[in-house]
């Protein structure tokens, strides 16, 4: 709607054309002031504000507007002479747009909000600090976000400078500052934790978490720090967030263990609860070419010259204790033994007395040649190799792609003996008989080709039945091996 002015001594008359009547809104000083207590006409059409001085027909300069009420205007308010710049009104909306690009909208709505780059343009938010011109730096065309970077180079990039070095061991003193990000729970209430849960999922429910780190508070004093970190996986669907390895306060590591059973020690602690043929701990290198002296584990004391039989380098225990070891400069105790063979074909028992029957299905180097074995039947047989210990390997883990069986060379360990050498007494040798598999009493005392092992213990067959599927007497006798 046009609006006119009239020219008076020391004010002019803001009118509203209206409806072909002039009616009077308030006045325009000499010196550029609109005053006014009321100016709440409904304007249909455009309206520009001038000095009282200006050149009417130029429309330029600058208003002071004093007012104690409002103005009200309908859809626009425009830049004068930039027609693409403007703030734009609707219903509990206002949108701020310059050369026609919506930088701003504000929103009312069920959802509040206020919106950058409404238009989904190539338009960057930055925010500076006192120092740092990118303290937040959006980059629309990439649809990432700075922090400190002007060219984010992921969805999220923080970047600082800082020369701070890290100490090599032992306890720092770095400050927040130093650090680009900081999580922190206000806190002292004990297992209370601050943490990143992370998802790879279209799933939006709040427990569907597919993996986490997450810092642990393990002392409710407000004055002590001590954190574990735990890592955690999800290996199925909601709530089944499952922590797998934590890194105690004090430097243990579990995996498959909260309480890392070490003593005051700092090491790792694998806790399983099922196990298979490919073990709970596997250390594998898939170097094509190992080169000399190349080592996979390498277990060391460099501090201590006199490793003797009271310092380990590796324990073995069961449900009883311990069965065996690694110590004194490297002595195994208890030793037996065994090389692999191929399953030796029929009837097969823990104990009985393997012979070589002269062929080899593997060999490498000097170090490993070895043979198809199959159970003795006959007396001092010169092919003896050992005692079958079992099935070693699974076909998937076979050289040969087949399982293997081992047997006991040397060492000790037990082996099956029958009556036909008469009574065994401890330090008698055995050697093999005529019943698959057994062995029994050697008629002399000399250690020959044929010598498969040494009693440990006497027995006196008169207490051993028949064994009903042998037909013939059978014990399990301690011994040492004589083979290797």
């Amino acid at each position: 709607m046009p609006r006119e002015f009239n020219k008076s001594r020391a004010t002019r008359l803001l009118r509203d054309f209206e409806n072909g009547v002039f009616t009077t809104v308030s006045r325009l000083t000499s010196s550029g002031e609109i005053l006014a207590t009321t100016l709440s006409a409904s304007l249909s059409g455009n309206m520009q504000f001038v000095s009282a001085s200006a050149d009417l027909s130029a429309l330029t300069g600058t208003v002071h507007f004093i007012t104690s009420s409002h103005v009200s205007v309908e859809d626009y308010i425009f830049h004068h002479g930039d027609a693409d710049t403007y703030i734009e009104f609707n219903d509990d909306e206002i949108a701020f747009v310059a050369g026609d690009r919506t930088f701003i909208k504000l929103q009312e709505s069920s959802t509040d909000k206020m919106i950058i780059n409404n238009g989904g343009l190539d338009i960057d938010l930055q925010i500076k600090g006192e120092s740092d011109a990118n303290l937040i730096r959006t980059d629309a065309a990439n649809d990432r976000v700075g922090i400190g970077i002007s060219t984010a180079q992921s969805k999220l990039h923080i970047e600082h400078t800082d020369t701070t070095t890290w100490p090599d061991g032992g306890a720092s003193n770095e400050t927040y500052s130093d650090f680009l990000l900081t999580l922190r729970n206000n806190t002292d209430t004990l297992d209370a934790f601050a943490g990143i849960a992370f998802d790879i999922s279209t799933e939006t429910d709040a427990d569907s978490i597919g993996a986490a780190i997450v810092a642990v508070c393990k002392n409710a004093t407000d004055t002590r720090h001590d954190t574990d970190l735990v890592f955690a996986t999800n290996p199925d669907s909601d709530d089944g967030l499952t922590e797998r390895m934590r890194i105690k306060d004090d430097g243990q590591v579990g995996i498959g263990t909260d309480d890392p059973d070490l003593g005051s020690a700092v090491g790792l602690h694998i806790l399983a609860t099922t196990g298979q043929g490919q073990g709970n701990l596997r250390v594998e290198c898939t170097e094509a070419t190992i080169d000399q002296y190349q080592t996979l584990i390498n277990c060391q004391w460099p501090s201590d010259t006199s490793i003797d039989n009271e310092n380990y380098w590796v324990k073995f225990v069961n449900g009883s204790g311990q069965v065996g070891a690694i110590h004194s400069e490297v002595t195994y105790g208890p030793f037996t033994g065994c090389h692999y063979t191929t399953v030796p074909s029929g009837s097969i028992r823990l104990g009985m007395v393997l012979k070589s029957t002269g062929e080899t299905f593997f060999k490498r180097g000097v170090g490993n040649a070895w043979v198809i074995t199959e159970a003795t039947t006959t007396e001092k047989d010169k092919a003896v190799a050992g005692v079958y210990s079992g099935l070693a390997l699974p076909a998937e883990e076979s050289v040969i792609g087949e399982e293997l069986a081992a047997y006991n060379a040397v060492g000790e360990g037990s082996v099956l003996v029958t009556d036909a050498g008469g009574n065994i007494e401890t330090g008698d040798y055995i050697c093999s008989s005529n019943n698959l598999g057994h062995g029994m009493k050697q008629d002399d005392d000399l250690l020959h080709n044929y010598t498969v092992a040494k009693a440990n213990e006497p027995i006196d067959f008169s207490t051993v039945e028949v064994d009903p599927e042998l037909g013939f007497k059978s014990f399990l006798l301690a011994c040492t091996y004589h083979c290797g």
